[in-house]
């Protein structure tokens, strides 16, 4: 495999610029990019597979990635420092306990849900999901 190509420009200044336009809800942590931005992030993204569909690129707590769909092209982002997971109430669509690991989240769901009933104990039939998302 070949080493992804370091630049401070990339980095610093192109990532930057378009991480700031990621903000269409309709497209959450990604832009879209015009073929000219396209190409640059081809030059210094590495691809994941043979046939160039997709391109990530890593520093720091960022994970950039990029690919075709349709006539589009995205750039997409995941932050590990924005990442929590959390248990959220179905009903209310409320947190009721965020936590800043996976892990807090298991060994507290194994301590507080009981294992027949699937209920948040002393809370009957509280109905809830987990997941994880990022903060703005």
């Amino acid at each position: 495999m070949t080493q992804q190509k370091r630049n401070t420009w990339f980095e610093e200044t192109f990532l930057p610029s378009q991480e700031a336009r990621m903000t269409n809800p309709k497209y959450p942590y990604q832009v879209i990019l015009s073929e000219r931005q396209a190409m640059v992030c081809e030059k210094y993204m590495k691809p994941t597979t043979p046939d160039c569909i997709v391109y990530k690129y890593e520093f720091g707590t960022k994970h950039f990635w990029m690919h075709r769909a349709g006539r589009y092209t995205f750039l997409g982002l995941e932050d590990d420092s924005k990442k929590f997971w959390y248990i959220k109430l179905k009903n209310s669509e409320e947190y009721l306990k965020t936590f800043e690991t996976e892990r807090e989240m298991q060994d507290w769901i194994d301590e507080n849900v009981d294992d027949e009933t699937g209920d948040i104990k002393g809370m009957d039939h509280a109905w809830w999901y987990s997941g994880m998302d990022y903060r703005k």
